[in-house]
């Protein structure tokens, strides 16, 4: 009974989500495996193919929950308009849908950039690829003294809609988030 409600959990934010004009293709796809997957959770007996069942669905239903690229033709007019205004020079434009925000990555100045936005687009984040030697000192410090083993592939400056600058430290599969002042806050699954 209990993977039957899992099932209809998913289905429900796989319904929810066709309503929001995410990539087709990677729609179907989800919904294709979440149906084989019913299917095991359902009919399988052994508790071993349950449990991988369940972690796959588990799994899919997570990389639903992220980013979901789409095409340009895609994002409201108004978030293009905006984004246009604020950033005429860019390119290599690539949008993606973060839950009800809209990211758009691109290059300005030979430099990567990305910035998020609402369905009013309004700004709630922008994010510039740095140089490490561009970190404060305090930052490369700590990262040494407790990543010592993972050496930082990059760093971001992130600013919010309220003009707090944080930094963010790239490494193989996580990001540091470190304060203006260097403190560190929090550590994300990258």
């Amino acid at each position: 009974m209990h993977a039957k409600k899992i099932i209809d959990t998913v289905g429900k934010f796989i319904r929810e989500f066709l309503g929001e004009k995410i990539s087709a293709h990677l729609t179907f796809h989800n919904i294709n495996r979440i149906y084989k997957l019913k299917n095991l959770l359902i009919h399988k007996k052994n508790k071993t193919m349950k449990t991988l069942a369940t972690s796959t669905l588990a799994l899919l239903f997570t990389m639903c929950c992220f980013a979901q690229k789409m095409q340009e033709k895609n994002v409201p007019v108004n978030v293009q308009s905006a984004f246009k205004q604020k950033y005429p020079e860019a390119t290599s434009v690539k949008w993606d849908k973060e839950e009800k925000m809209y990211e758009a990555s691109f290059k300005l100045n030979n430099i990567d950039n990305s910035v998020l936005m609402d369905a009013k687009a309004d700004i709630v984040e922008t994010e510039v690829k740095t140089d490490l030697q561009k970190v404060p000192k305090v930052i490369l410090a700590y990262v040494k003294n407790n990543y010592a083993a993972k050496p930082p592939k990059g760093a971001a400056i992130i600013t919010d809609n309220k003009g707090i600058i944080t930094y963010e430290i790239e490494m193989k599969g996580m990001d540091l988030i470190f304060d203006s002042n260097g403190t560190f806050i929090k550590k994300v699954k990258a």
